[in-house]
């Protein structure tokens, strides 16, 4: 929770909004009063005006209907976390993940692409696999889905390539 003083008996909170997004349920922020003082709710956004859209990787289904987009958005002090998109083709890459939406903790996900017969493939290593999963949003295209644990290749990785 992050509490900024706004004037005497009044304090404003920015709301994280991120496990809203992934769920598709809109997020319910009121006002409230705690101990006398009023506060002032809002939603936090993680992505900032000023922010770059990075695109990190994009690659087409081999059946040719989607665009597979891998993102983050950059600020000056940091990276965000990542966002992967299902697109279909010729359309733009949406503000948040459509498929997945990472934390500021890890990535999970550290490499993406398809298989031949056109279903994603996640890679990930042992420590964070099983994590994937919970970071899916809950609206996403009906894709056939492989979470590959690959600790040769992305054992000591912490981000997607």
């Amino acid at each position: 929770m992050d509490l900024r003083e706004a004037n005497m008996g009044t304090l404003s909170d920015k709301a994280d909004i991120m496990e809203s997004i992934r769920s598709g349920v809109k997020a319910h922020m009121p006002d409230t009063t705690m101990n006398g003082i009023r506060v002032n709710v809002s939603p936090f956004d993680y992505i900032n005006p000023g922010d770059t859209l990075n695109i990190v990787s994009q690659s087409p289904s081999p059946d040719g209907k989607y665009v597979l987009a891998c993102y983050r958005y950059n600020s000056i002090h940091n990276d965000g976390p990542l966002h992967i998109s299902v697109i279909k083709k010729n359309n733009k890459i949406p503000k948040y993940g459509n498929f997945f939406i990472g934390d500021r903790s890890s990535d999970y996900v550290l490499k993406a692409g398809w298989n031949k017969a056109s279903e994603l493939l996640f890679f990930s290593n042992s420590l964070v696999a099983e994590m994937i999963p919970y970071f899916f949003v809950a609206n996403r295209f009906n894709i056939k889905y492989h979470i590959i644990t690959d600790d040769k290749n992305f054992g000591t990785k912490y981000r997607l390539e």
